[in-house]
Parts: structure tokens; sequence; C-alpha cells
């Protein structure tokens, strides 16, 4: 089930490396390499952006239409959910 306000997963690191974002999951198990788009939806998935924030950064950004950048957003959190590079927020909570 996709979240709402999708959060890294607190065993993961990453870093950028010449551009591209690199995503290690603790055990090692997952390293992924994310393009610009992928790497803004990793960084706002901090928790406290609910996903139509992610896709209307998007939208802005990469100046693409709302639906495309809802549907490849999506996608995309629920590959990164199945990995277990993102977790569920059940609730946000002001700092």
């Amino acid at each position: 089930m996709r979240p709402d306000f999708p959060c890294r997963a607190a065993d993961t690191a990453f870093r950028m490396v010449d551009g591209e974002m690199i995503v290690v999951s603790a055990s090692g198990s997952n390293i992924i390499g994310l393009n610009e788009t992928g790497a803004l939806v990793w960084e706002m998935a901090d928790g406290s952006h609910s996903i139509e924030e992610i896709v209307a950064a998007v939208c802005a950004t990469f100046e693409v239409e709302g639906e495309m950048a809802r549907r490849d957003v999506f996608g995309f959190v629920d590959e990164l959910e199945a990995e277990g590079l993102i977790e569920p927020v059940a609730e946000v909570t002001s700092a």
C-alpha cells in the first residue's frame, strides 16, 4: 500500500556522487542509483511531504504534466516501498 507521506527507511544511507544519488540499504542488499527526478522524490520522502506535494514538485521542476508525473511518482514510490527503502508514516507530526 502506497504511503500518503513516504519516508526513507531509517536503515538507508544516501549520497550524491557525480550528479547521481546513490541509495544503499543497511544490509547492502539494495544499492540503487537515481536520476534527477528520482533524487528529488527521494529527498522529499522525509515523512513530512505528502505524495501529492512530491508530484507537484516533480511537475514544477521538470515541466511534466500532472497525470504523467503522478503515475511515475506513485510507481516509483511503490517500487521503493517494495524494496524496503520507503516506509509509510502513520501520522505527520510537526517539529
